[in-house]
C-alpha cells in the first residue's frame, strides 16, 4: 500500500540564479537568487528580504569630493537607480535594512586619517540619501586595507560579508540585530552573467563546453582544455599567458603594477605575475618556448578622481607588457585602457579570449 506523498526535505532550495557583478553594476531581483560581488575601494549596498525573494546589489563607485563642502547632496546616480528598481519589486525603501560594504585602501597610498575621512564620507553619503527614501542604513563595513567579498541570498533573507577574498565570513539574516557572527567559508563562486556586449573586433564567445574557473582579485588559476578562466577587471588586468601545443593556460588577476617589499602574493602585482604564471605552466608541463599572451583590462573607473592615482591602471598593462617581453613571451593581443570595465573569458579549447565590455549605469 502506498503511503502519503513524502515531504520534500526542510532544507531542499529552489533553483537559484546566480549573478556576479562588476564595478559599475547592479542586480535587484523578486525570485530566488544569489548575487555576489568583490569589493575593494568601490563600495557595495546590499540588501535581502527574508520570506519574500527580493533583494538587490549595487557595486558603485564615490568621488572623495561626495559629502565634502557644498557637495552634501551630491548623490551616485547607481544608487537612485537602485532603490527606484527596489520599489517597482515592491520592496519599498523605508521597510528594508540596508548594508554598505567596501572602500578598502589597498593601495598603501593614504594615511589612516585620511582612510577614516573617506570612510566617514561614504557612510554619511549613503545614509543620507537612504533617510530621504524613508530608509535607513542598518550596518555599514567600509575602510581598512583589505578585500571583502558580498553575497546576498534571497532564499535565506541573508547578506553575507566575507573578509578577504578568501576569508572567513558572517552571516546575518535581514532585519537580525548586527553582531551575531558567525564563521562562513567562501564557497566556489557562481557563473557569471551572460555577456551584454562584445567588444568590435574581438572574437564571438565560443561555446561554453568546458567548465567556467572564476579567477579573483590578486589570484591566479593553471588549468588545460577545456577548461574557461574567468575575471571581471576595472583597474585590474588579466595576464593570459598559454601553450597552443598542449592547451594548458593561465589567468592572473593582477591588482597593482609593483610589488612591496616582502610582498608574498605574486598573482597580485604586474611585475611578478609572470613569472608565477610561467612557474605554475611549467609545472603542469608547458613548454616556455611555446607560450604566447594575450592582455586585457586596466580602465581607469576607480581613480579618476583621486590625485596621483590615475595612472595605476595603465601601469598595471605597462609593467606586465614589459614582464611578457623580459620572459620572451610573445603578447598575441591587447584590450586595455578606457572607462569601461570588462569582462574576459579564456577559452582553452580555442585558445581564443573574448572580451565583454560591461557598461556603467546610466
Amino acid at each position: 500500500m502506498t503511503g502519503p506523498p513524502r515531504a520534500p526535505p526542510a532544507d531542499e532550495r529552489p533553483a537559484v540564479a546566480r549573478h556576479a557583478l562588476a564595478l559599475g553594476m547592479m542586480k535587484v531581483v523578486a525570485v530566488p537568487a544569489e548575487l555576489y560581488t568583490v569589493v575593494a575601494t568601490g563600495y557595495a549596498l546590499a540588501v535581502s528580504v527574508s520570506g519574500r525573494h527580493v533583494g538587490g546589489l549595487v557595486h558603485f563607485e564615490l568621488d572623495p569630493a561626495e559629502g565634502g563642502p557644498g557637495r552634501r547632496d551630491a548623490v551616485p546616480a547607481p544608487l537612485a537607480k537602485f532603490l527606484a528598481a527596489l520599489a517597482a519589486l515592491g520592496g519599498e525603501p523605508r521597510h528594508l535594512r540596508f548594508e554598505l560594504v567596501g572602500g578598502a585602501h589597498v593601495l598603501g597610498t593614504l594615511t589612516a586619517a585620511q582612510r577614516r575621512l573617506l570612510a566617514d564620507r561614504a557612510v554619511a553619503t549613503v545614509a543620507s540619501l537612504l533617510e530621504r527614501h524613508g530608509a535607513r542604513l542598518a550596518r555599514s563595513d567600509v575602510g581598512g586595507d583589505v578585500l571583502r567579498t558580498v553575497r546576498v541570498d534571497t532564499v535565506a533573507g541573508t547578506v553575507r560579508v566575507e573578509t578577504g577574498v578568501r576569508g572567513r565570513g558572517r552571516t546575518r539574516r535581514a532585519g537580525e540585530v548586527p553582531g551575531a557572527a558567525g564563521p562562513s567559508p567562501l564557497g566556489t563562486a557562481p557563473s557569471l552573467p551572460a555577456a551584454r556586449a562584445v567588444a568590435p573586433g574581438l572574437p564571438a564567445p565560443a561555446p561554453e563546453t568546458g567548465p567556467s574557473v572564476f579567477v579573483e582579485m590578486g589570484r591566479l588559476h593553471v588549468a588545460e582544455a577545456p577548461t574557461r578562466l574567468v575575471a571581471v577587471l576595472g583597474s585590474c588586468v588579466a595576464v593570459c599567458v598559454f601553450d597552443r601545443a598542449l592547451r594548458i593556460g593561465g589567468l592572473a588577476h593582477v591588482m597593482l603594477p609593483r610589488s612591496p617589499e616582502g610582498a608574498n602574493e605574486p598573482a597580485k602585482y604586474a611585475d611578478t605575475a609572470v613569472a608565477a604564471l610561467c612557474a605554475d605552466l611549467g609545472r603542469a608541463g608547458a613548454r616556455l618556448q611555446r607560450l604566447e599572451a594575450r592582455l586585457a583590462g586596466g580602465c581607469n573607473t576607480l581613480f579618476a578622481n583621486e590625485e596621483g592615482l590615475w595612472r595605476i591602471p595603465a601601469d598595471n598593462a605597462r609593467v606586465a607588457r614589459s614582464a611578457l617581453g623580459a620572459a620572451g613571451i610573445e603578447l598575441a593581443s591587447e584590450d586595455t585602457g578606457g572607462r569601461v570595465a570588462r569582462k574576459v573569458c579564456l577559452d582553452l579549447a580555442s585558445l581564443e579570449l573574448t572580451v565583454t565590455m560591461l557598461p556603467r549605469p546610466t
